[in-house]
């Protein structure tokens, strides 16, 4: 369970990451001036998880390490490769808004000034991870178990395959894709804000604002087929004020 309070996150407050630095979110404004595609590429470098990283050997048909850490997998790649260092660096100062040094020796990232030791380690990174993760509306992927026994890994492996399986026919229903774009007209059209307290919104609170008008919108119709007729018992009527990703 998050310890994130929702209400900070609604505000679009920046969420304190122990006492290392503090994490922002972006706005739509700031989204869409930086680039939709550059947003979400410097967000994936942070919030990639195991199984991502997984696809990444498997695509390369290169046998991954017994013990997989996303960190030491990040670390790694920005010794290899300067290119994938400048993107860690950009994709930090990004979202921490400071400037950070990427040590792959000593396993460690370093914000700001190092005789602050303020450390980001393979301990502490989940951590960070899923601060960006809930700011930006990312699922909070299932940890793998330390002990984990077959049966666990059976189920475990079952419902990777049926996610996965499901990404791809999305991805083959391109019409099924809703872009920023198309999220702000319909903010607009169910008349969530103006134009310019839209612009202004994180991420957070823009889907989770309309995330309440689908929900009213939903309720209204269910409410309407039942006065038009409908029987009550085969609509699932659901007051709209309620924690929509709690219970559903």
């Amino acid at each position: 369970m998050s310890s994130i309070d929702e209400s900070q996150l609604f505000l679009g407050c920046p969420i304190p990451f122990k006492d290392i630095c503090l994490i922002y979110p972006l706005t739509i404004k700031d989204i869409v001036v930086m680039g939709e595609n550059k947003y979400r590429f410097l967000l994936n470098l942070l919030t990639m998880s195991q199984e991502e990283i997984l696809n990444i050997f498997e695509e390369r048909k290169v046998e991954p390490p017994e013990s997989l850490n996303v960190f030491e997998y990040l670390l790694a790649s920005c010794a290899y490769d300067v290119n994938f260092l400048l993107d860690i660096k950009k994709a930090f100062f990004t979202f921490i808004r400071e400037q950070v040094q990427i040590s792959s020796e000593e396993g460690m990232i370093i914000v700001g000034d190092l005789k602050d030791k303020r450390i980001i380690n393979k301990e502490n990174f989940c951590e960070f991870q899923n601060i960006l993760r809930e700011q930006n509306k990312i699922p909070i992927p299932e940890e793998i178990p330390e002990h984990e026994n077959e049966m666990q890994k059976k189920f475990r492996l079952k419902r990777l395959a049926l996610k996965k399986a499901k990404e791809k026919q999305a991805l083959k229903n391109k019409e099924e894709i809703i872009t920023l774009k198309t999220m702000m007209c319909a903010f607009l059209v169910f008349n969530l804000g103006t134009w310019e307290e839209m612009q202004n919104l994180s991420l957070y609170t823009f889907y989770s604002l309309l995330d309440m008008a689908r929900e009213k919108e939903k309720y209204e119709q269910d409410i309407g087929s039942i006065l038009a007729g409908a029987n009550p018992k085969k609509i699932k009527l659901k007051y709209w004020i309620r924690n929509i990703i709690k219970e559903d």
